[in-house]
């Protein structure tokens, strides 16, 4: 059963993460492409939209992996991190046609194993 201590660890960790996500992605390699779908360009929109985004993301990994509880968390929070990447970032990438370059593609998969990677981290350790 999911408990709201558990829902609260994926909002943090979540959120954590979306910030993370905004502050290495945006700064090194462009625009957000979910959000210039959207609308939201300004910086400090996009920042708190990530923010938000994440923890919304965070409470659905919780829910995930209390479905999955002998899956291994680091290896659930790579591959969580890897699907965020197919519909979050690129989907919406291509749908606005944001220039796609190696270096998007690297860095999308840097922060986007590392967001998985914080989620998967903040449930572990938050647990003691």
């Amino acid at each position: 059963m999911l408990k709201s201590k558990n829902i609260l660890k994926g909002f943090l960790g979540g959120v954590s993460g979306g910030m993370v996500v905004d502050l290495i992605y945006i700064t090194f390699a462009g625009p957000s492409g979910l959000f210039t779908l959207l609308g939201i360009t300004e910086r400090s929109e996009v920042f708190w939209s990530h923010a938000f985004l994440g923890g919304i993301l965070g409470i659905l990994f919780a829910m995930i992996l209390n479905k999955l509880p002998n899956f291994n968390i680091w290896l659930a929070g790579i591959f969580y991190g890897l699907a965020c990447l197919a519909l979050i970032g690129a989907i919406p990438s291509f749908i606005v046609k944001l220039t796609i370059t190696p270096l998007t593609i690297i860095f999308g998969f840097i922060v986007w194993i590392l967001f998985g990677l914080i989620l998967a981290a903040t449930l572990k350790f938050t647990d003691r």
